[in-house]
């Protein structure tokens, strides 16, 4: 049986195949006809000429009898008088003879015929070639557009799948510690560990309607920065801090920040982009997990480095993890949690900032390495 996603595919090569077949036979079909009437007026030429040898053979003969024997015959003037004669019967324009004897005849309208033909030769080869590209850059537009609206669909159902758990998964968590904390003999240790995984989950649930509302916005183009100067070195310093206490040990941090480092930017939006990054980090990073973050200036930028041990970023994904709603099918990211609007939305608000976003591979901790760069201001 033949796989769904391989159905597309082998529908636009028969369609392709069958245009091509199509033009192909008609331009094949074209020339051959365009042959066959060459070769009949060859044809008739050469039975005009059989005809004028014969005519002037006849005439030469009548002649020879009518002077008898006489040796002041001038053969040549004869032929070039019976060819005066007779050339508008014949419809030639000049006349000669061959080194074998053989009457050569050129007409102005066997070469007329000659030229259209090869005129036409041109024009159908010329048609097919035009019509076989104008076919191949339609099915391929169709093509893309399919490929398109099948990738649009397979980003809707995974999108609603990614919200779906994303939204359920902090619910059912702040749920379940409301309904502990509803018991009157939990000890306080426990109390405090309920609350603060409570308070963990929502503001996870407002970074998920955050990314949602923002990406909203830009998609509309309502985004509006209030950009002015910002102490990147004191900003990362906070948001790194905060990351760690509310992971505690679980991860294995290395945070170098040169000091003194300013840039213009939107202070929401730098915010959005270092937690995205961090987020991405965390949740990528492979156990035991290992997570560098450095900050320092290379003018004419600030340049902020954020890596993780996990398995990197496939090469061919280094341009399509900045998409909107994209996730990559491999286990790992199943796994992770996200709707894949994270580096979309840090991807949009850094070009927004004339800044650039390279993605490689870490060569100390051996998984991915985004590199921020942010003008220094």
């Amino acid at each position: 049986m033949i796989p769904r996603r391989l159905i597309p595919i082998i529908t636009f090569s028969i369609i392709l195949l069958l245009s091509l077949a199509q033009i192909f036979w008609w331009v094949y079909f074209q020339i051959r006809q365009t042959k066959t009437v060459v070769s009949l007026h060859s044809q008739v030429g050469v039975l005009w000429e059989e005809k004028i040898e014969h005519e002037l053979d006849n005439a030469v003969r009548r002649h020879h009898r009518a002077a008898g024997a006489r040796n002041d015959f001038d053969h040549a003037s004869f032929i070039r008088d019976w060819m005066a004669t007779n050339a508008a019967e014949y419809e030639w324009d000049s006349i000669a003879f061959a080194a074998s004897g053989k009457i050569l005849i050129h007409s102005k309208q066997q070469q007329i015929v000659l030229d259209e033909a090869n005129r036409r030769l041109v024009m159908f080869i010329s048609e097919g070639a035009f019509f076989s590209i104008m076919v191949l850059a339609g099915i391929y537009f169709l093509y893309y557009t399919f490929k398109k609206e099948i990738q649009l669909q397979v980003l809707q159902t995974n999108f609603i799948l990614s919200v779906t758990h994303e939204l359920r998964s902090p619910l059912a968590s702040i749920k379940l510690y409301l309904q502990s904390l509803l018991r009157s003999n939990v000890p306080d240790q426990k109390r405090e560990m309920f609350l603060k995984h409570g308070l963990e989950d929502a503001d996870r649930l407002h970074r998920l309607l955050e990314n949602l509302l923002n990406a909203a916005r830009m998609e509309e183009k309502k985004v509006i920065y209030h950009k002015r100067p910002i102490d990147l070195s004191q900003t990362l310093g906070i948001v790194g801090q905060s990351w760690q206490s509310r992971l505690g040990e679980e991860i294995q941090w290395t945070i170098e920040i040169s000091n003194d480092i300013s840039i213009r930017a939107d202070e929401d939006a730098l915010q959005s982009v270092l937690d995205n990054f961090m987020e991405n980090a965390v949740k990528y990073a492979t156990a035991p997990k290992k997570i560098t973050i450095r900050l320092r200036s290379v003018a004419p930028w600030a340049i902020i480095d954020f890596s993780d041990n996990g398995d990197g970023v496939n090469p061919n994904e280094e341009k399509l993890i900045f998409q909107k709603f994209y996730r990559s099918e491999n286990e790992m990211t199943r796994r992770t949690k996200g709707i894949g609007l994270g580096l979309y939305l840090a991807g949009k608000i850094v070009k927004d900032h004339q800044g650039l976003i390279t993605v490689a591979r870490d060569e100390t901790l051996g998984g991915a390495k985004f590199t921020v760069r942010w003008p220094l201001a």
